[in-house]
Order: C-alpha cells, then sequence, then structure tokens
C-alpha cells in the first residue's frame, strides 16, 4: 500500500510517501512560509519522486495537532480534499505520536511549541499519560511536580523550551532518531484503522491562539 502523509503543524509543510510492501519512503518539503502557495507542489513532487500518481494511492493520513495553527489548517484542507477527491480514507496523527522517535521508551516527555512562550506537552509517565498547553514556564513547572528528579526521555521541539524546563528542574534527556515528522504519520497510518469518512478527523489546535473581541 502507498500512503501520502501530510504535515504543516510542526514546520514546513511536508509530504511523505511510504510504500508499505517495499519500505520505500520519499519526502519533500514547501519552502518555509510558503506553505499555502507550495504545499501541493511539495506533494506533486514526492509522487514525481517516486514515480507514482495520486490512483496509485491508497492511503491518506495528517498530522492534527497540535502546532502550528495556519499551517495545520493548510495541511488538513489539503489533506481532507484529496481524501474526497480520490475516495481515499484518511488517518489524523496526533503531532505527539508525529514527534515520537520508535524506540523512544517511558518515562517520556514530548513537546510542541505553540503560540510564542506557550508549549504543549505529553508526558508519559509510570504507565499513565497526561498532556498540558499553557505558558512555557507553568508547562515546566507542571512537569516538574509530576516527575520530580526522574530522568526523562525528551523529544520534540525542545530547543526553545529547554531554558525553562533547566529553571524548573526538569531532568531531560533528548531522544531522536533523524526521521520526519511527516514519515512518522505515515508509518502511524499503516497500522491504524480509518474511520467512516473524512469529518472524524478534526484538528487539536492545543492553546487556541489569542483574539481581541469586538466592543
Amino acid at each position: 500500500m502507498l500512503i501520502l502523509a501530510l504535515d504543516g503543524a510542526l514546520g514546513p509543510l511536508t509530504a511523505a510517501l511510504l510504500d508499505t510492501v517495499s519500505g520505500s519512503t520519499w519526502v519533500e518539503s514547501a519552502p518555509p512560509r510558503d506553505a499555502l502557495e507550495q504545499g501541493l507542489r511539495a506533494t506533486d513532487a514526492a509522487l514525481r519522486a517516486a514515480g507514482k500518481r495520486p490512483a496509485d494511492l491508497g492511503r491518506l493520513a495528517v498530522t492534527v495537532g497540535p502546532g502550528g495553527f495556519t499551517g495545520l489548517r493548510i495541511a488538513l484542507t489539503y489533506a481532507k480534499s484529496l481524501a474526497f477527491a480520490l475516495g481515499l480514507p484518511l488517518i489524523g496523527v496526533s503531532s505527539y505520536d508525529a514527534l515520537t522517535p520508535a524506540r523512544m521508551t517511558e518515562p517520556a516527555l514530548v513537546a510542541v511549541r505553540g503560540r510564542a512562550g506557550a508549549a504543549c506537552v505529553r508526558l508519559r509517565l509510570g504507565g499513565g499519560e497526561e498532556r498540558l498547553c499553557a505558558g512555557v514556564d507553568d508547562v515546566a513547572a507542571w512537569v516538574r511536580a509530576r516527575s520530580g528528579d526522574t530522568l526523562l526521555a525528551a523529544a520534540g521541539m525542545l530547543e526553545e523550551l529547554t531554558p525553562a524546563f533547566e529553571r524548573a528542574g526538569v531532568r531531560l534527556q533528548p531522544c531522536t532518531d533523524g526521521e520526519p515528522a511527516a514519515l512518522r504519520v505515515a508509518r502511524a497510518a499503516a497500522a491504524a484503522v480509518p474511520l467512516e469518512g473524512v469529518h472524524g478527523v478534526v484538528p487539536d489546535y492545543g492553546e487556541r491562539p489569542r483574539t481581541t473581541q469586538p466592543r
């Protein structure tokens, strides 16, 4: 089966193809901040690189968030439109799963950047799972309160969040395998059970963007 996965929540809109029979993969990304105009070209480039056509696809997948608000909406719209046009099942995959390396073990923390000064995290500890989207310092304090001095395997968008975790005394051991998030989305979709139609695939915006209410 040939799976096309789209990710716009975690960076430039990226298209990944996975051939589940041969194990072959192809990944193409649009230029940063140009997902709206170039996103479909990234999809076309991935198909051309693989020597495939849209008619060869067996399944579609998309990252549903949390993550960048605009990129998430664009990728989800592209994915739903393609699913409708091609009559294919669409699988929604959490950003947390898209950022989790295959060999990552618990206790584990996966982080996603939100708006400026905010973040979303998933903490797996003691066989349970908790999630929080809030200001970076609040997230760090929350993780510290739950993990204490436990060393956490950590993945995701850590660069801008590490100082807050250090201030809170959270102990992290970065974990990565170098695989693009869109490709992990495709791998997750290969094992998923599709929903009926595409309306069950909904975005997880994490912390909603700030808005001003008119007076």
